[in-house]
């Protein structure tokens, strides 16, 4: 979440990067679940989430947002009722 923070206090956006940090992110679950990575795709989303005009795009990127959530409740028992909550508020 270190990244997050980079980006989030600079002039840009997470969304900005997608197309490099989805494919790392994405790799990295293939090699082994990892729940930050996780939450970092899902946060990277978000911000897709939130540039996106068009009804069925967004509705395209919420389904994603809560597959990622769906994922994070299985793997992150600590925060699972959070994670809950995050996708049913989608």
């Amino acid at each position: 979440m270190y990244l997050k923070g980079i980006i989030e206090t600079s002039k840009y956006e997470l969304a900005d990067f997608a197309d490099e940090l989805l494919p790392f992110c994405e790799e990295l679950q293939k090699r082994e679940p990892f729940k930050y990575a996780l939450e970092f795709q899902l946060r990277v989303n978000e911000s897709i989430l939130n540039r996106l005009k068009d009804d069925k795009e967004k509705e395209q990127q919420k389904d994603i947002c809560r597959v990622l959530c769906s994922k994070l409740e299985e793997c992150d028992e600590i925060k699972k009722k959070y994670w809950k909550f995050i996708r049913e508020s989608y």
